[in-house]
C-alpha cells in the first residue's frame, strides 16, 4: 500500500527514520490503533511490523494484507 493510502485511513505520526544495521527504514504508527509501518530503503510497499528494540519484525501475510487495507480501527486492539 502507497504512503497516500495509509493516511486517509490511520492517524499517522509523522515520518520517523531508523537505522538497523546500514539501512533506514521510514516507520509510521497510527496514534489511534497503535499499528505500525515500515518502508524499507527504496521500497514502494509499507510493510504492518511489530518494532522490536533492534529490529522491525514483519507481521504475517494475513495480518499484513488485512491491517493494509482496512481502515484503522480507532482504538488499539
Amino acid at each position: 500500500m502507497s504512503v497516500d493510502n495509509l493516511w486517509p485511513s490511520h492517524d499517522l505520526i509523522s515520518d520517523r527514520d531508523v537505522k538497523i544495521e546500514n539501512d533506514v527504514f521510514r516507520h509510521r504508527r497510527c496514534q489511534r490503533c497503535r499499528r505500525d509501518f515500515v518502508i524499507a530503503p527504496g521500497g514502494v510497499e509499507w510493510v504492518a511490523i511489530h518494532p522490536s528494540g533492534f529490529e522491525f519484525i514483519p507481521l504475517d501475510g494475513d495480518t499484513n494484507r488485512k491491517w493494509l487495507s482496512e481502515p484503522s480501527p480507532g482504538t488499539h486492539e
